[in-house]
């Protein structure tokens, strides 16, 4: 499923959420959404991750390319409740 980065914002804002940041190490550390968890899509295995599958997970790139390539995967792997951030990282940064 698709979610717009406001909606994202206001999922941040009242619950505690899993937020996958599915970019490379370097472009993480060069900014990020707070609380999120730094998982390269390069190097992601839906399998290894010792996340709930019937959690819903939220995965975020910098455009959503990734991040889409990251929820095939997840549900491949059984994850269940799959949001992929629209707009990514770009679109993030232009609410701020």
């Amino acid at each position: 499923m698709k979610i717009d980065v406001k909606t994202l914002q206001i999922k941040l804002e009242n619950e505690e959420i899993m937020l996958l940041d599915v970019r490379e190490a370097s472009e993480y550390e060069g900014g990020h959404v707070e609380g999120a968890v730094n998982a390269p899509l390069s190097s992601l295995d839906a399998n290894q991750l010792s996340y709930p599958k019937d959690e819903p997970i939220y995965v975020i790139c910098r455009s959503g390319n990734r991040s889409a390539q990251a929820a095939s995967q997840l549900q491949d792997a059984g994850y269940t409740e799959i949001y992929d951030v629209s707009g990514g990282m770009m679109a993030w940064e232009s609410i701020e």
